[in-house]
């Protein structure tokens, strides 16, 4: 059995430290270890600053910490059997997060699903944090979360983006991170809302939608999509809304015609 970390001695806090100590502690070495802080010695100084993170997450925690506190302190041996029950459950299931990172790096995207939905299937709160550190735990949760969206399973990209949102929000990390995932989430939401699965989907994307910020050629683009989707189910008067907003939002909008004489919407140049 591989060695435990000393979270404690990585924050340089005693383990009778209260969250509030644990806190400085680790913004007092985040600081001095960031990349940005060392220049020249940016590959050992991110992991140390990897370790630091790791070590906050679990310290933080109430939940892990005591879970934690428990196997660095008690020796193999003083453990009932229920617990080495567990304990050996969560290295099978360390195995297979491991596995199921690689599987994702590897592009084999329904296999990697397919090990992440039965991990969280078998353990109702399983946590990839509690096996890989923390920027793996990121990227793994960034390549789940495209998985799903290569998939078309939008709802589960959207949650995991948004997880990693305000982890980064939390404790920033990666570069440009943020800007990477509202890209993501940009795709999706037009995605689906051009190709919409139920007209119920229609107003909750179109409301994700207006928060974007979308240049109105892109904007007039949607709507035209949208008009198109309805008029393709004899819809008319929702497609002529449609075609209406477009107009209004980009009144140079291109390839709006024949939208505009099955609709009955006079446009005017």
């Amino acid at each position: 059995m591989n060695q435990i970390l000393d979270h404690y001695q990585t924050l340089q806090v005693e383990p009778e430290a209260s969250v509030e100590d644990i806190k400085q502690a680790f913004r007092k070495l985040a600081k001095q270890y960031h990349p940005d802080k060392n220049p020249g010695r940016e590959s050992s100084s991110e992991q140390m600053f990897r370790r630091i993170t790791t070590a906050y997450q679990v310290l933080s925690d109430e939940q892990r910490r005591v879970r934690y506190d428990l196997t660095r302190q008690r020796p193999r041996a003083e453990f009932p059997n229920s617990y080495l029950e567990r304990l050996r459950r969560t290295q099978a299931d360390q195995k297979q997060c491991e596995l199921m990172f690689q599987e994702l790096l590897n592009r084999n995207l329904d296999e990697g699903i397919r090990i992440y939905e039965d991990l969280n299937t078998n353990n109702q709160e399983f946590l990839i944090d509690d096996f890989l550190g923390y920027g793996d735990s990121r990227d793994c949760e960034f390549l789940l979360a495209e998985a799903y969206q290569t998939n078309g399973l939008f709802e589960k990209a959207i949650e995991l983006y948004q997880k990693l949102i305000d982890d980064e929000q939390e404790t920033p990390f990666f570069y440009h991170f943020i800007d990477e995932i509202n890209d993501r989430l940009s795709e999706i939401y037009i995605e689906a809302l051009i190709k919409p699965r139920t007209l119920g989907d229609i107003p909750i994307y179109l409301e994700k939608i207006q928060k974007l910020k979308l240049s109105k050629r892109d904007l007039g683009w949607i709507y035209k999509k949208l008009a198109e989707f309805y008029l393709d189910r004899r819809m008319t008067q929702d497609a002529r809304r449609m075609v209406e907003t477009a107009i209004d939002i980009n009144p140079k909008i291109t390839g709006i015609d024949n939208l505009c004489r099955s609709t009955g919407v006079e446009r005017h140049n």
